[in-house]
């Protein structure tokens, strides 16, 4: 019987290490495989970073609508509550003027003098500095800046709840530059709005008391002009018994005092008028001065309020526009 020959051992072992290796070379490459596959599958964070900065923002402001709303609202009405108590301390010491201005009003000097004025002088003029005071005007642009400053701050603060919204998922670091720019332009444009109402409310700080006291100042002279009707029968009874009281006064020099005598006669019955005048009309003067403040305040306050509402609401579109370019 032929001997079989003995297997080479070393060819055994170079065969299995071969085969081995082969084994594990396949499955880490189908592992491999199976890892790369799992990782393409598209998630919600993946699918948003592909798309545009842009398309990003378009729709960040889209689904935050309400919420930008509710933000332009909100620093609406916070304006408007800053507005309504300056505007109340700017009118209160007008208020507690009233009474010492009727006390000139009803006075024959006043009297005199609200007649002296409307012919000769700027009767509006005087009633607003009897009842506005000179520094109204100051106190004017000291209230209306309290107003703007707020009124910047709350601009601001829904800028920045506008920026929080659009950018929501976007990349700060690759739109850094992109973002620094366009926060420079709303700084700009927030700058302009205020300036520009800064300059409307020191136009309106230099007409609004001379404006309102114009309302008042009519109803002054068509009272005046009343009284001076009532007294035109009384003076005219009285006006013959000046030289009588001039030559008691003064003896031969009675036609240097004839004029001061009848104009001490003419003076008595001017406060009596007046006295009754007084008594008849003075509350409602009073009221219808209290009725032109309230009017005219709330006229201010509407105006403020106006401007306001204008310069946020473009603000805000420009922001929204500008935010869309990214």
């Amino acid at each position: 019987m032929e001997k079989q020959p003995k297997p080479n051992s070393k060819k055994i072992f170079i065969s299995l290490t071969i085969t081995v290796t082969l084994i594990f070379t396949l499955v880490f490459f189908l592992e491999s495989r199976l890892e790369h596959d799992t990782s393409k599958k598209p998630t919600l964070k993946k699918y948003v970073d592909v798309l545009p900065t842009s398309q990003i923002v378009t729709n960040n402001l889209s689904n935050n609508k309400s919420n930008i709303l509710n933000s332009l609202n909100n620093e609406l009405n916070q304006t408007k509550q800053v507005i309504d108590t300056e505007i109340d301390k700017l009118f209160e010491p007008v208020f507690d003027n009233i009474d010492n201005f009727l006390d000139s009003h009803y006075s024959v000097f006043g009297e005199y003098e609200n007649l002296g004025t409307t012919v000769f002088g700027d009767i509006n003029q005087m009633v607003a500095n009897k009842l506005f005071k000179e520094d109204f005007h100051t106190k004017f642009k000291k209230y209306s800046f309290v107003i703007i400053k707020a009124h910047q701050t709350h601009i601001t603060d829904h800028v920045d709840n506008l920026h929080k919204y659009a950018l929501n998922g976007v990349d700060l670091t690759k739109n850094k530059m992109a973002i620094k720019n366009l926060k420079s332009e709303i700084d700009k444009s927030i700058l302009h709005q205020t300036t520009k109402l800064t300059k409307l409310a020191d136009t309106v700080s230099k007409k609004i008391a001379k404006t309102i006291s114009a309302e008042i100042s009519t109803n002054s002279f068509v009272k005046s002009a009343t009284k001076t009707g009532i007294k035109a029968a009384a003076n005219s009874v009285t006006a013959g018994t000046g030289a009588v009281a001039a030559g008691v006064i003064c003896g031969p020099f009675a036609w240097v005092c004839s004029p001061i005598a009848a104009g001490v006669i003419m003076f008595s019955t001017d406060a009596v008028v007046l006295a009754g005048d007084e008594l008849l009309t003075r509350d409602n003067f009073k009221k219808e001065i209290i009725d032109v403040l309230n009017t005219n305040k709330q006229r201010l306050k509407n105006g403020f309020t106006r401007a306001c509402s204008r310069s946020i609401k473009k603000i805000s579109k420009q922001t929204i526009e500008k935010y869309k370019q990214i």
